[in-house]
């Protein structure tokens, strides 16, 4: 479990959960598709507005209904950016947490000393 803490909201999440990696997932589709929709001309405050609500949506959709009125009190596209880097940091901290703890179970390539001397016959008179 890893604890994701901004603004007034703070949830644990387990990214190795089932439920969580396919809401990720889904929240990514989503904020990709918004992205394309997005306004690339007009005023800068109305192409800024339209960027926050595609990242309120993401959250939103990771945490529930509400959560980016707790993380975010103001229309500042930065700290939605700055929530996004914290959150992939968190994520990616966690998949490598995840990796370490699963090296140990990785099979040994090299077999056990009968497989590694029947390797060696084999391959001892090769070019």
């Amino acid at each position: 479990m890893s604890l994701f803490k901004f603004g007034n909201l703070e949830m644990e999440i387990d990214f190795t959960d089932v439920d969580v990696a396919k809401s990720l997932e889904d929240a990514a589709e989503i904020l990709n598709e918004e992205v394309k929709k997005l306004p690339l001309t007009g005023k800068n405050s109305e192409v800024i507005r339209a960027q926050n609500v595609c990242y309120d949506h993401y959250f939103d959709h990771i945490f529930g209904q509400g959560a980016s009125g707790k993380m975010f009190r103001t229309g500042s596209l930065s700290q939605r950016l700055e929530a996004v880097k914290l959150f992939a940091d968190l994520k990616f901290q966690s998949d490598h947490e995840l990796s370490e703890k699963l090296s140990s179970y990785r099979v040994n390539k090299a077999g056990n000393r009968q497989q590694r001397r029947n390797y060696e016959r084999q391959h001892r008179n090769r070019p």
